[in-house]
């Protein structure tokens, strides 16, 4: 990589974000596709408690919304 060879560590950061997001599982996470899964999963199939949906989608979408994802 440009920035370990160069010894750039911002450029290198840079670098490695890019290559690796998709193994990132944050990034999935905090997407409206992610809360409409999880959902899904409750409503549909009762996968997790009530208690633990509200919480996971609180935390998610309140997230989302501070990073401008989504809308209040």
């Amino acid at each position: 990589m440009t920035g370990y060879s160069k010894m750039d560590w911002e450029w290198l950061k840079v670098e490695l974000i890019d290559t690796f997001h998709h193994s990132d599982s944050r990034v999935y996470i905090y997407t409206r596709w992610y809360l409409e899964g999880l959902c899904d999963d409750q409503l549909e199939r009762g996968n997790i408690g009530m208690q633990a949906f509200f919480l996971a989608y609180f935390i998610i979408s309140h997230i989302m919304i501070n990073r401008g994802a989504l809308p209040e």
